[in-house]
């Protein structure tokens, strides 16, 4: 249950950083998209209430000024679309470099959740299925049957067995067993 919980949040964390870079990728190829339109400037209500917004993807982006980056000057001092277009590149391969860590992080994380089942545990877990298998088998024989096969256990495992039968269908079985053999299984 607690499982199938983180992984739901691992989803959702893994989604909110992939949605963070696709914006921040948007707003770096075409920041047009996050500028508003001044309409009917003239009115001071309207101006007021169409400020330029600042989100959080202009804020997170290394050189993410729309403007600047159309003017952007190489180190020659010429405006040149190549080097803008090169500084975009490099902010493309960081974000990519900490998705990949990001990823790490979360399968870390992920994999320190996750109990280790030991092999001694899945083989409890695979006799506790066989022992409940077989009690619903000799629930559903008769009981002189059932008793032949009881007593062919061990005294631990046959107790065991009895244990997960039925309180009316393992006294039938006990009845029908040797009666030394059932008063050591009923100690």
């Amino acid at each position: 249950m607690m499982q199938s919980k983180m992984m739901y949040v691992y989803v959702f964390v893994g989604t909110l950083v992939l949605a963070e870079i696709t914006m921040m990728l948007l707003a770096m190829v075409k920041p047009e998209i996050f500028e508003r339109k001044r309409t009917m400037a003239d009115n001071p209500n309207v101006a007021a209430v169409q400020k330029p917004v600042h989100d959080a993807t202009h804020a997170l982006l290394p050189d993410s000024a729309s403007a600047a980056e159309k003017t952007a000057v190489n180190p020659d001092g010429k405006n040149d679309e190549s080097f803008a277009l090169t500084q975009k590149s490099d902010s493309i391969d960081m974000l990519l470099s900490e998705l990949e860590v990001s990823k790490k992080r979360i399968a870390e994380l992920d994999s320190k959740s996750r109990p280790a089942m030991t092999p001694t545990a899945m083989n409890d877990s695979a006799k506790t299925k066989d022992r409940k298998m077989l009690v619903k088998m000799l629930e559903a024989m008769s009981p002189e049957n059932a008793a032949r096969i009881v007593e062919s256990f061990q005294d631990p495992d046959a107790k065991a067995i009895l244990m997960g039968i039925k309180a009316r269908q393992a006294g039938k079985i006990l009845s029908a067993m040797n009666v030394e053999r059932a008063s050591k299984l009923m100690r």
